[in-house]
């Protein structure tokens, strides 16, 4: 395999095979003083007899490295490994048992085979590549995800140099890449990204990644250690939902949930409200806590939440904030009208049972699947409910993204005609929430499929005339009127984009002329020969044909 660390040199005596390869070089290999678990399979190369094996006992071997607990070559050879890494090492009897060989198992000057697996040791990672600041895992803890840069994290930590104690907090939040931990910022964000809820490690730092102790012994003679405990992530994600442009919604995890799994549309749900706030100062009053239980994607609760459950995981916590309080109102939390904002939801995902995924689905299934979800957007978006209606739409879309592969020719119409429906309609909530260039995108798709979609015109016409790009809304709204005649609204806004477009040409007109007065009067080319040549462009190349020489008979 490319790109593999080398390995530590094995004397002449002692050769490696490698049978299996890690999983990951991330960590480094045994050092001295380490403690190893290990299987192995120990044969004696000229018979092939089997004299040692931990796999026959059913149970690893635990030893500690350079502590002479095992023969020199296959001490030597585990400092080669990595974790995972199954090696065969071919031992001379000098870095084996020798002359006296090992009772009746092992003869006199006798080449031994070990068959190594490195099953564990202590876990450490070289952050920089420069031994600068090395981190070893001290307890793996239970989380799945890794923090990342601007996120904030609940953590211990505890900085010291030799016997002195120069950092403690407990439970203290921390953003990453704030750099509000001095020098020691730089290692203990590489740390920490590399680290799991729960994980315990200690860092140990030269002078470039550490500190100095107060009686100014350098970090270069006494290493900074650093003993950290991951607690919480508290992850930042934008939950809004319906509207890509629109970012009024976003969710702190404030203790990680279980598993992997998260809700999905039309999955049952029981979410715990623990309390809200608007303004970062009123306590709405409510019966709280209160346990919500509904179907995601039905509208049966307020926007905010309809997104934050999407992204959470079982048993999360999380704090909701909305920036406009119209996102949280309505639903079964009942919370009244009007909020000062921003409103503040701190929440549990109790349990939730997941629906059937579309990839789990038929042809047909999805078809009518998304019938109900249609019918479902339709009500929300009579009902002023915009973005949950145009996620859905995004969602009717999702399932047919490959609609011309359905086997069925008459689930393959259906699921065609639905994406386009659920275009056109998705254009209409981007017109509604003024996202202009969506409106623009989804019109295009649908217009690609269907030249004389009326509608997808229309809609486009108009996003574009609030973008001031007249001459598109002009041809457009040309268009719709030849494909609708009696159409009111179109031959009205028509009228309106070739008025704004007059008026442009007006104000620009003024700006032009100062534009081609500042030229001043050009000096006219006296250099032109009546023999120049001029360069014509190829004509076969532009498409033009060569007309055929007129025929002898002619």
């Amino acid at each position: 395999m490319a790109n593999r660390s080398p390995s530590p040199a094995l004397p002449a005596g002692v050769t490696k095979e490698t049978v299996k390869w890690p999983s990951t070089e991330r960590y480094m290999k045994p050092q001295v003083g380490d403690e190893v678990e290990v299987h192995y399979v120990c044969t004696v190369k000229a018979t092939g007899a089997q004299f040692d094996s931990s796999r026959d006992r059913g149970e690893t071997f635990k030893f500690e490295v350079g502590s002479s607990a095992v023969i020199e070559g296959w001490d030597l050879g585990v400092r080669t490994m990595f974790k995972g890494e199954t090696a065969k090492f071919t031992i001379a009897p000098e870095c084996a048992y020798g002359e006296e060989g090992k009772g009746d198992d092992v003869p006199p000057d006798s080449e031994v085979i070990v068959e190594v697996e490195l099953v564990n040791y202590p876990r450490r990672e070289d952050l920089f590549g420069d031994g600068g600041a090395i981190k070893t895992e001290v307890v793996a803890g239970p989380g799945q995800v890794e923090p990342r840069k601007n996120e904030e994290v609940l953590m211990s930590l505890k900085v010291s140099v030799g016997s002195e104690v120069l950092r403690a907090a407990r439970h203290t939040v921390y953003q990453m890449g704030s750099g509000t931990l001095g020098r020691l910022s730089q290692a203990i964000d590489k740390a920490l990204g590399t680290m799991h809820r729960g994980d315990e490690a200690t860092l140990m730092c030269t002078t470039q990644y550490g500190c100095a102790g107060s009686d100014g012994v350098s970090a270069l003679e006494q290493p900074t250690k650093v003993t950290l405990i991951l607690e919480q992530l508290h992850e930042v994600l934008d939950v809004t939902i319906g509207d890509d442009s629109e970012t009024g919604v976003m969710k702190k995890r404030l203790q990680e949930g279980e598993g992997k799994e998260k809700p999905n549309d039309l999955a049952t749900v029981t979410l715990r409200v623990e309390s809200v706030m608007a303004n970062a100062e009123k306590l709405i009053e409510a019966d709280l806590p209160r346990e919500l239980e509904f179907t995601l994607g039905n509208g049966e609760v307020c926007d905010a939440l309809e997104g934050a459950c999407l992204h959470m995981r079982l048993n999360e916590v999380g704090l909701v904030r909305c920036e406009k309080s119209d996102w949280c109102v309505g639903g079964l939390l009942e919370l009244p009208e009007p909020l000062d904002s921003p409103v503040l939801i701190q929440c549990t995902l109790v349990k939730f049972s997941l629906a059937v995924d579309k990839f789990d689905m038929e042809d047909r299934e999805r078809v009518d699947r998304c019938h109900e979800r249609k019918e479902v957007a339709g009500r929300l978006f009579k009902q002023g409910r915009i973005r949950l209606a145009a996620y859905h739409y995004g969602l009717i879309t999702s399932f047919f993204s490959q609609a011309e592969l359905f086997r069925d020719p008459q689930d393959q119409e259906a699921g065609k005609e639905l994406r386009r429906l659920a275009r056109l309609n998705k254009a209409m909530c981007a017109l509604k929430m003024k996202n202009w260039k969506a409106v623009i995108s989804l019109c295009d798709l649908v217009l690609a499929e269907d030249p004389c979609s009326a509608k997808a015109l229309f809609r486009r016409a108009t996003a574009s005339l609030e973008m001031k790009d007249y001459d598109t809304a002009i041809d457009d709204f040309t268009r719709v009127l030849e494909l609708e005649p009696s159409s009111a609204d179109g031959r009205k806004l028509l009228q309106q984009a070739k008025r704004l477009k007059k008026d442009g040409d007006k104000r620009q007109l003024p700006m032009f002329s100062r534009m081609c007065d500042a030229f001043g009067d050009m000096p006219e080319r006296t250099d032109r020969r009546d023999d120049d040549i001029v360069a014509m462009p190829d004509h076969l190349r532009l498409g033009f044909t060569t007309p055929a020489a007129p025929s002898s008979a002619a």
